[in-house]
Order: structure tokens, then C-alpha cells, then sequence
């Protein structure tokens, strides 16, 4: 009994730490090279960020975060800059 517990504690704790996914839209990036890749190194920099595709094509960016380390509006903030 008190297995099954502990294993539904470690089943919903892992529910619970499942990384915010956002997308935005980013204007202004001129080629894919170098704004593309600054966007890219900036963001994957941020604590919290597991996973950022940047696509140049549609100028969008895909990023995966720990939301108790990190939000949208951070994000947004620090692409303003």
C-alpha cells in the first residue's frame, strides 16, 4: 500500500514539472545568421530555458521553459532590450 503511494506522489510531482511551452512572434530579424542566432543565444542563456527553436522563415520563437524560473513576460522583455 504504501508503495503504491509513493508512486503516485513521484506520478503527479512529475506532472506537476512539466516545462511551460510559449511561442512568439519576433520581428525585426534581418538575416538568419546573425539575428536568428543572437535571438537563439540570448534566450538559451535564461535560466530555466530547456528547448528554444527559432524559425527565421516564419520569424517565430518556440521556447520551452521552467515556468517557476522564468515567464512570458521575462522573455519578452529581454527580446526588447
Amino acid at each position: 500500500m504504501i508503495r503504491f503511494f509513493f508512486i503516485g506522489v513521484i506520478f503527479f510531482s512529475i506532472l506537476l514539472s512539466e516545462d511551460q511551452q510559449s511561442e512568439f512572434k519576433v520581428e525585426g530579424m534581418m538575416c538568419e545568421t546573425g539575428c536568428a542566432w543572437k535571438v537563439q543565444s540570448v534566450i538559451k542563456s535564461l535560466e530555466g530555458v530547456s528547448k528554444i527553436e527559432v524559425d527565421f522563415k516564419n520569424k517565430t520563437l518556440m521556447v520551452e521553459y521552467d515556468d517557476d524560473k522564468m515567464s512570458d513576460d521575462e522573455i519578452v522583455k529581454i527580446l526588447m532590450e
